[in-house]
């Protein structure tokens, strides 16, 4: 077995149930197990919506494909401009073409087998799809927030779909309040739609569940990356593009503070278990505890790559830090040159002490289990990996 990071696939499809369209698939990763493989994509860039009547979705399927390949000379690549509503398309396409490919290949004479395709209810950005997940820990239920444009609560035990609020922007952080009475989200500017946080009433049965939030209110230009609550649920804090937090009277929708808190996006925010201070991870390539009353910096790890989630453990003074470099800049990169290990650092002395391998991409977001013992992580390469501590992590003294 081999894998590569990086690439792109080109392709023309005349016969196709969404017409004749052009697509361009920015490839994140590709594992060849003779004779099989696999790809998985970063971004998919279209010429045609692919929507129709008959094929509103998005579809999952498996193919059979022979080929005649032969090598080509490295073409000279430039990125189009960016269509309305996409104003980052060509900057993101630019970061994956921008590198002179090492190798250029042709595909021709293709025949291909496809098998039953499975219908799936997705964003087509697959970087963004499924923002953000919050479990409602007194009931069965899980919210989701979309680049679909959609809030969803699902039942727990079935995975059936119990209510759905639709905004015509795509959905980002969700977050319920401290006795989960009300739910908080963020959604993206899209065309001429500012960042939103919008406030629901979050009922006890789904039957009286409202899609009508109870406060909205726009904030700066930027993502709004997390949302979470404070201070009794009277306030609201928030993560964002440009380094920055921000704290919001949620009676009101006014905004109370605002610091920047780093020197490039915050990817991710997560909250302490006694809710008094936050950790942050950051495409400037650190990390940061930061004090919830104040907003000040009390630690900060650095890590020389990009710093994609970060979590804080229940039980000691550790933190652990996903990220690597980015997906788009690793066509040349061997796996253990990316960085992308889990990190562990010592939350007061800020050193580093352990790394857990495993993926072969950026690590997208980490998490701690609630008893301590165990932590997850999804990556770029389309794993999640749930790690189990062993009997050392809880007997040695690391400093």
């Amino acid at each position: 077995m081999s894998y590569t990071l990086g690439g792109f696939y080109l392709a023309r499809y005349e016969d196709s149930p969404a017409g004749t369209f052009d697509e361009l698939v920015a490839m994140a990763g590709l594992v060849w197990n003779p004779p099989t493989s696999c790809a998985w994509a970063a971004r998919v860039y279209v010429n045609n919506s692919g929507a129709t009547p008959e094929v509103p979705n998005l579809l999952r399927y498996a193919c059979d494909l022979h080929t005649n390949v032969r090598m080509l000379p490295p073409l000279a690549l430039s990125a189009p401009p960016a269509g309305r509503g996409e104003e980052d398309s060509a900057e993101c396409l630019a970061m994956v073409m921008s590198g002179r490919p090492l190798i250029a290949l042709e595909f021709a004479q293709m025949e291909m087998h496809v098998d039953e395709p499975e219908t799936l209810v997705l964003a087509t950005d697959g970087r963004q799809a499924g923002q953000s997940i919050q479990w409602a820990g007194e009931s069965d239920r899980l919210i989701t927030g979309s680049a679909d444009q959609t809030i969803r609560i699902w039942d727990l035990p079935t995975g059936k779909e119990l209510f759905q609020f639709r905004h015509r922007e795509p959905c980002r952080a969700v977050k319920l309040s401290a006795g989960e009475r009300f739910l908080a989200a963020t959604t993206d500017a899209f065309i001429e739609s500012p960042p939103g946080i919008h406030v629901y009433n979050f009922a006890e049965n789904v039957e009286d569940q409202s899609a009508t939030p109870v406060i909205s209110w726009t904030a700066p230009k930027g993502r709004i990356t997390r949302v979470f609550w404070t201070d009794c649920n009277r306030k609201l804090i928030t993560s964002h593009d440009y380094g920055i937090v921000r704290r919001w009277d949620v009676e009101t929708g006014q905004m109370l503070q605002e610091t920047q808190v780093h020197e490039d996006a915050i990817q991710d925010m997560q909250m302490s278990p006694d809710e008094t201070h936050v950790i942050t991870a950051s495409l400037d390539k650190t990390a940061r505890v930061v004090d919830i009353e104040t907003f000040q910096v009390l630690k900060t790890y650095k890590t020389g790559r990009f710093v994609q989630s970060a979590a804080m453990s229940p039980l000691f003074d550790h933190v652990v830090l996903g990220g690597g470099q980015d997906a788009s800049q690793v066509t040349t990169t061997a796996a253990q040159a990316g960085g992308f290990e889990a990190r562990f650092f010592h939350k007061i002395f800020q050193e580093e002490f352990g790394r857990v391998r495993g993926h072969f991409g950026p690590i997208n977001t980490v998490a701690f289990h609630p008893s301590g013992r165990s932590f997850t992580t999804g990556g770029e390469d389309g794993y999640v990996r749930v790690h189990h501590l062993d009997m050392d992590y809880f007997t040695t003294k690391f400093f």
